[in-house]
């Protein structure tokens, strides 16, 4: 399993946050929006944002749970207790 952060903001904006945050995971910059718009997590307006979303992945890239903005929880924890839940269901047999 890899966990993977994916912002529009430059690599160097990138690098900076994630020593100030000590990331434990890798943090893409997706400057042109490639795979915001691929999985369809962009909102487009005026100032076209990604959506704070995430995704689970198989092996082969198709999306398998996604946890839309709304529920995505502003307390770190909570998400990530969902998060692990959702791969505990979907590595049962």
């Amino acid at each position: 399993m890899q966990v993977i952060g994916v912002s529009f903001d430059s690599p160097a904006d990138n690098a900076a946050f994630h020593k100030a945050e000590s990331l434990s995971y890798p943090l893409w910059s997706d400057g042109a929006k490639a795979l915001a718009r691929h999985y369809g997590v962009i909102r487009v307006g005026l100032q076209p944002f990604a959506s704070r979303v995430t995704l689970i992945l198989n092996r082969d890239g198709v999306v398998v749970e996604r946890f839309p903005n709304d529920r995505v929880s502003p307390a770190p924890h909570e998400h990530a207790a969902a998060t692990l839940a959702a791969l505990r269901d979907l590595m049962k047999p």
